[in-house]
């Protein structure tokens, strides 16, 4: 008996050696991107710098974050002792899987020495990630500096009305996260701005902040987010050492909570995939079960990521 082959239709394999092309280089193989790092701390010293400091700093970053923090999405812990003592910690964004989150922190703990020579205290931000170690205890304190800044060179078509959905969504953020127990210090928010229009929003507390403290940290975002005149743009996020916030409207690329450097390839793709399949990206954003691009490429064709702005 002749056995059967089942081909896609023609019109997804004349686009096929493209959408092999952007697979490889979709977000989800891709290393993850390195948005801001800072350097303090320096000293002429450099004895003391690679010496028992440097020995101190290896082991916290390479044993104590890689080995014993694996698995986790936040880790902090010390090393050594006064005068040499190193305090560091890690914690990966939610909604990322823990193979993600290690892979990212292998990557900025192996970075950031290299990117901070002779530095006793130096932070790494990642889309996934973030990384930071001080010869100075910061566990339990707010660190409202350094602050980056992302904005959408997207607008809004009615920034009165989306600045004060935004507003209130940011308010809801800050309160449950901070004060509800169940969320871990990071909660996601969405609000209608339209029928056809959703804003989604996300905050992130450093877990070792008090409720308190992570209030005022994103209070403080909140108002630097004012103050910065985000008026008219579809997309923002704030990072700080202790907490970042982030509102975003493209729904169907934000779902995954990223802000990628990849967004003109990956807009262009979701449009590829709109054709080829016979599917509006809506589809996915809006069903019960929050069917991401990323699964129906198993079955279509390929995924197709906006983070929209960095």
């Amino acid at each position: 008996m002749m056995n059967l082959v089942l081909l896609p239709p023609p019109r997804i394999l004349a686009f096929l050696p493209f959408l092999l092309l952007l697979t490889y280089h979709s977000p989800s193989n891709a290393e993850p991107d390195i948005l801001e790092y800072n350097c303090t701390g320096s000293s002429e010293n450099t004895t003391e710098i690679y010496g028992t400091f440097q020995t101190n700093l290896n082991l916290l970053l390479f044993r104590s974050m890689y080995n014993e923090g694996g698995g986790s999405r936040f880790y902090s812990g010390t090393s050594g002792e006064y005068p040499d003592k190193v305090y560091g910690l890690f914690i990966c964004r939610v909604g990322i899987t823990t193979d993600d989150c290690d892979k990212c922190i292998d990557i900025a703990i192996r970075e950031i020495v290299p990117r901070c020579p002779s530095r006793k205290s130096a932070m790494i931000w990642y889309t996934d990630c973030f990384v930071r170690y001080s010869d100075a205890s910061f566990f339990s304190i707010i660190t409202a500096q350094p602050q980056f800044f992302r904005l959408s060179d997207r607008n809004v078509s009615d920034p009165n009305v989306f600045n004060k959905i935004l507003l209130k969504m940011f308010k809801d953020l800050v309160s449950h996260t901070a004060f509800d127990p169940s969320t871990g210090m990071y909660l996601t928010r969405e609000a209608n701005i339209s029928d056809s229009q959703k804003l989604y929003g996300f905050a992130q507390c450093t877990p070792d902040l008090s409720p308190r403290d992570c209030s005022r940290c994103l209070e403080d975002v909140v108002s630097k987010f004012v103050s910065l005149s985000i008026s008219g743009k579809e997309g923002a996020r704030l990072i700080t050492p202790s907490c970042n916030l982030s509102g975003y409207m493209a729904p169907e690329y934000a779902m995954e909570g990223l802000f990628s450097v990849k967004s003109d390839v990956f807009s262009f793709g979701v449009i590829l995939l709109e054709i080829i399949s016979g599917k509006k990206t809506n589809g996915f954003y809006n069903s019960e079960h929050g069917q991401s691009l990323l699964m129906f490429v198993c079955f279509s064709a390929i995924l197709c990521f906006n983070g929209g702005s960095s």
